[in-house]
């Protein structure tokens, strides 16, 4: 995270990846996190290796390192993933 004050424009680590998004004035995105299509309000920060996706954060929000997967129900719901869910007999 950076040393500096925060201004305007937001801070966006070199090895982050923000796709589709939009990120209020004193907002910080850490390394190696990954925003699509994420709304960060003003003075919130992600710090590194977060995987948010698809969610509005409004403002004065901090989300710790190396959060948990967030907002991640656009994903597809078929496949192999849906079948071992639900189609497979209960273990006991």
């Amino acid at each position: 995270m950076t040393q500096g004050p925060l201004g305007h424009s937001p801070v966006i680590d070199a090895t982050a990846t923000v796709n589709a998004s939009s990120l209020g004035s004193y907002t910080e995105v850490g390394a190696r996190t990954k925003l699509p299509e994420v709304s960060l309000g003003d003075y919130s920060y992600v710090v590194n290796d977060s995987d948010i996706a698809y969610v509005a954060i409004e403002k004065f929000t901090s989300i710790a390192a190396s959060a948990a997967s967030a907002g991640q129900e656009q994903r597809a719901d078929d496949g192999a993933t849906i079948c071992n869910l639900f189609c497979a007999p209960a273990r006991q």
